[in-house]
């Protein structure tokens, strides 16, 4: 697998040049069971090297496109990736060697670069907003442009509010076969923080918040759980912004209707009971059930 040198260029602070060598990549299928690929898109973003196909797409015409395409990424890149693109595609095509590379995927990015209303232009709930339709090239080149963005949104909120961005580090860190350490370590320049400073961060960012005596109760218990790192980042990323018009993205409440309620008798539903957390919290991933995502 390859390895970005440590720092990459790209994520210098003017973004000149912003070309990491990720495979940028999306697909279009029907909707009807069993699942079938129409149409994939693949984009180098620092050769400029594509591929666009459609029509029978047996399982030797994917692995010669892709090849070349994949060799010496980084990592993969697209939206929605972890949770549709992906698992069809290994469903379907298992050999491929893009199911190799660690994952950005931009979908899971973009609540905690873009949490305030109005949010980005490219994004709208779950989906990206096109100019063209059906053309999954000209959407994997949208994704990249979207993540620039969130690269953007994340070196001035390390800027800003650095301990923010560290937190962002440990809670998405060792999300499974995923690129975030790595990203999230070339633009602090720093290696991930350890489980004691982040938790001391977590709470002094929101003790002001939510309710002090249940937040230490939380904190003190197994903090966080492996299905609770995303959660918890996407109530950090809620938080700083909360009172205004500024809401978690629907498809987060529809993926995950928990986030309405959490579990009884855990830390997080007591933590909500207090008033602020009512006004506040109701809408926000506190108990998302993200084991079988995190496992794949």
């Amino acid at each position: 697998m390859a390895v970005t040198e440590y720092p990459p260029t790209w994520a210098t602070p003017s973004l000149t040049g912003f070309r990491p060598r990720c495979l940028c990549l999306d697909i279009e299928t029907t909707v009807d069971d069993p699942v079938r690929v129409l149409k994939i898109g693949a984009w180098r973003a620092d050769t400029d090297a594509s591929l666009s196909l459609q029509g029978e797409l047996t399982a030797q015409a994917l692995h010669d496109g892709l090849a070349q395409l994949t060799t010496d990424a980084a990592f993969l890149l697209g939206h929605n990736l972890t949770e549709h693109d992906l698992p069809i595609l290994k469903n379907l095509y298992p050999a491929l060697s893009l199911h190799a590379l660690p994952i950005v995927d931009t979908l899971w990015l973009s609540p905690l670069a873009f949490p305030q209303n109005p949010y980005h232009r490219l994004v709208k709930d779950y989906q990206l907003i096109r100019d063209s339709r059906n053309d999954p090239l000209k959407d994997a080149q949208l994704s990249f442009r979207l993540f620039h963005d969130q690269v953007e949104a994340f070196r001035r909120l390390h800027d800003e509010r650095p301990g923010q961005l560290a937190c962002y580090h440990f809670l998405l860190g060792d999300l499974a076969q995923g690129y975030y350490d790595r990203l999230f370590m070339s633009l602090r320049g720093q290696l991930k923080p350890n489980h004691e400073q982040t938790r001391d961060i977590f709470r002094n960012m929101i003790q002001d918040r939510v309710c002090a005596t249940h937040l230490d109760g939380l904190l003190q218990s197994d903090w966080p759980r492996p299905d609770e790192r995303l959660p918890f980042a996407y109530v950090l990323a809620w938080l700083q912004v909360a009172g205004g018009n500024s809401v978690l993205p629907p498809w987060v409440l529809r993926h995950y209707p928990a986030t309405r309620r959490p579990a009884q008798g855990t830390a997080w539903e007591a933590l909500r009971k207090t008033e602020r957390w009512e006004v506040v919290l109701c809408q926000v991933a506190v108990r998302l059930e993200l084991s079988g995502v995190l496992d794949q």
